[in-house]
This record gives structure tokens, sequence and C-alpha cells, in this order.
């Protein structure tokens, strides 16, 4: 009787198990094993097909199936595969099979990224990157890598105690909210060209001159500008931090003193980063965030990147697309520690309402608020009259103080020229 390789047992004890059957026996090099071990691993995937609450095949159990499966077997043939899969019941030992079922994975995605290669050669639409790092995310783990939760509770509530994080301009948001701290994501709505991006300067130039005090060093903030140019965008933020309009900057500029100004007033760094990323899909933004470290993120607006990201709720919708980029953004919180605001059009039922729904966000009555655990409505006035007034809701406030109500419905002064949503006069 011909003596079985060491390597085709140890497969075979590994693989008879579902979870590293399913993992690893593509990862097998063509050839890298004997035909009687091959037709008892590939005998081991119809097994767990249709017997789908079996967790090991066990030689009991699999030895008359196989029988089954291979009703031609020859005498000779059949005492080599019976005595083979009798000697399966025995385990790998632990420090043998780590090592072995690496090699296994490392094959395994191997041979996917080539295939993933060779689609993407042949011209198929393929988000190469993307799904590289969907593989990467995937890869099997071992205990050590395990990302278990903070369990520091003492931290936790000296944060809450100590009122730690991001605190806004606006008084009202302050009141009803707890501070901004990594893992938050928020929306801000408001109707077309009714305030968002001024209000974002507004509230981000304030916070700046916070990040060296919260955090102990340089996290930048950024802004991801995906409508209009750039730069009116940094104009903006000049005008927010300083207070002032455009005929005051150009004066400050003139005088040679308008840069240090605007610094000092972020706290005495550049802690404000405006990134232009039109076309750019969500794998690349990801990659931004993953370099600069930052503190704080702003999407503006985050539903026309790209996604290219895989579609857990497997849709191709408008509103499902959406939900699969809004649920990669707040993930993005929590995997790279920041906190994050997107910014979201309103539907025309909200024109001229001073406090609009989370119905209202544009293409997406229920996946965008989903993902969020706040939603600040920036709601406007039709009437000529009451164009330096905007209102404050917070239709969807998890983070709401304790003793406050959830949602202030707060009337603020809008000042357009310079960049400031400011506090009512009488609060």
């Amino acid at each position: 009787m011909a003596e079985t390789s060491s390597l085709d047992l140890t497969m075979i004890r590994l693989l008879k198990h579902r979870e590293f059957y399913e993992l690893y026996h593509r990862g097998i090099p063509a050839g890298a094993l004997d035909k009687p071990a091959e037709a008892i691993i590939k005998g081991y995937g119809k097994f767990f097909a249709e017997n789908p609450e079996a967790k090991v095949a066990t030689p009991d159990a699999y030895w008359p199936y196989f029988k089954l499966l291979h009703p031609k077997l020859k005498p000779e043939g059949e005492e080599i595969l019976k005595r083979m899969i009798g000697l399966s019941a025995d385990e790998v030992p632990h420090e043998v099979s780590t090592g072995i079922l690496a090699r296994l994975a490392d094959a395994a995605y191997a041979l996917e990224i080539t295939s993933l290669l060779e689609r993407y050669q042949a011209g198929d639409e393929v988000g190469v990157v993307a799904t590289i790092q969907a593989l990467a995310d995937k890869a099997p783990q071992t205990g050590e890598a395990i990302p278990y939760a903070n369990t520091d509770i003492a931290a936790m509530l000296a944060e809450d105690e100590n009122d730690w994080g991001f605190k806004w301009r606006l008084d009202c948001m302050n009141k009803h909210m707890r501070p901004l701290r990594p893992g938050d994501f928020g929306i801000i709505g408001a109707r077309v060209d009714r305030g968002k991006t001024t209000w974002l300067a507004s509230e981000l130039t304030f916070m700046a001159a916070q990040i060296r005090p919260l955090y102990g060093k340089d996290r930048p903030i950024i802004y991801f500008n995906n409508e209009g140019p750039g730069g009116r965008i940094v104009k903006r933020m000049y005008q927010a931090a300083l207070g002032v309009d455009n005929n005051k900057l150009v004066e400050y500029s003139n005088a040679g003193t308008l840069r240090q100004q605007y610094l000092d007033a972020l706290g005495g760094w550049d802690a404000i980063q405006v990134i232009d990323v039109h076309d750019r899909p969500m794998s690349f933004l990801e990659q931004v965030i993953k370099k600069l470290d930052p503190s704080l993120v702003v999407y503006d607006m985050l539903d026309v990147v790209p996604f290219d990201g895989g579609m857990m709720n497997g849709g191709t919708r408008t509103d499902q697309i959406l939900e699969a980029a809004y649920q990669r953004g707040r993930l993005l919180t929590v995997k790279y520690e920041h906190a994050a605001i997107a910014t979201s059009q309103l539907s025309a039922e909200a024109e001229g309402l001073a406090y609009p729904t989370l119905g209202m966000l544009a293409n997406s009555k229920t996946g965008k608020p989903g993902a969020a655990d706040w939603v600040a409505m920036l709601g406007s006035s039709s009437d000529a009259l009451m164009e330096d007034t905007r209102w404050i809701g917070l239709p969807k406030n998890k983070l709401q103080r304790p003793g406050e109500r959830k949602d202030p419905q707060q009337q603020v002064i809008f000042e357009g020229n310079i960049a400031r949503v400011s506090n009512p006069i009488n609060l």
C-alpha cells in the first residue's frame, strides 16, 4: 500500500473543518497533493453544501457519504481512501496549522487578485484598489489581531465629565448636543444656495483653534470639496476666521498681514485643508484620510462622490448607493478615529421651511439619515425680508445632552458677507 504523504494528511485534517475549507481550499496549488487527497478535499465541498449544519466532516459521517459519491471505487483505491479519511480524525497541532493556513490564505488571495487583474486588462469595469482593499479587510485574522472594543470605561466617562470634543460656534448646538468626538458622523442639510458652505466655514474656523488643546498635536480638518472651485471655499474660510468681508480681506492682503492673521485665528497653524476631489472615488478619499490623520472630515458633497466600495445592501438604486456611501463615511470615522460631517441638499418640498424634516434629505429618505448620529437642518425663508435669518433644527440627535430637548429649533443670524452664522442677540 502506498504511503500517504504528511502534506496530504495535514491538508485533509485541516480542511475537514468547514471554516477552514471555505477560507483556504482555493489556495492549494495545483498538483501539490496526491490524487486521493485531492478527491477527499473536493468531496468536502459537496459534503458541506449538502449538509449545511455540519461544521466538521468527521470520518464516521464523511466516509459513507464519500462512498456514495464514488460508487465504482476499486478495492485497492477504496482501502487507501478509507484509511486516509480515518486518519483525518486527528487534529493538526496549532503551531503547525498557523503557518500552513497563512500560506494557503496568501495563495488563495493571490489567485483572486490575478483574476481581478485579468478582468481589468480585458476591459471589465472593476475597482482594482477598492476590491483589493475589500479582500484585505476580509482576510482571516489571528487571535492577536481581533479588534476588541475599547473597554476603558474610565476614559470614556472622563470625556463626558470634561465635556471633551469639538464645540460649536452656535450656542444652540452646544446646548442640545454634546461635543463632536472621533466616531461621530453627522449630516448638514439645506436647500440649494441657502448657506451650507457659509455655516460650515463659520463652524470649522471656530473648531480649528480647538485641535491642539484637544489632541495635543496637529490633526487637521479635511474639507473634501466636490462642487465648485476649492479656492472659493478657502476665501470663505478666511472671511469666517477673521469675521470680515471681502473688502477687508483685500485691505489685510495689501498690508501683508492677511495670512498671519488667518493662521492666528486657526490656532497658530494651517489647520483646515481644502482638497478638491472632483470625480475622485471614495477609495481615494480614504487614502487621503489615512495619510493626513485628520481630527475632522467634511464631505461636500458626499452624494456626488463616485462610490467604488462593496454594496452590502446589494442595491443599484440611487438611494441604495447613497446609503452605502454614507455608511462607508461613518465606518471611516471609527477606522481612522475622527469625526465627520457630510453635506446634503434638501428636496424641493423643504423650500421656504424653517425646520425641514429628515424625509426631505435629497434622494434618500431613510438610508442617509440612518447612517448618521445626528442630522442638522439649516432652514430658510422665501421672504426677501428674512434673507439674513436662518433656523437650526436637529431632527435626529443621538448626541443629545441629558435634560435638554433633542431639537433646539433655534432662529440664528446669517451673515453671508463675512461667512458667519451667529447666535441671536437675545440668546
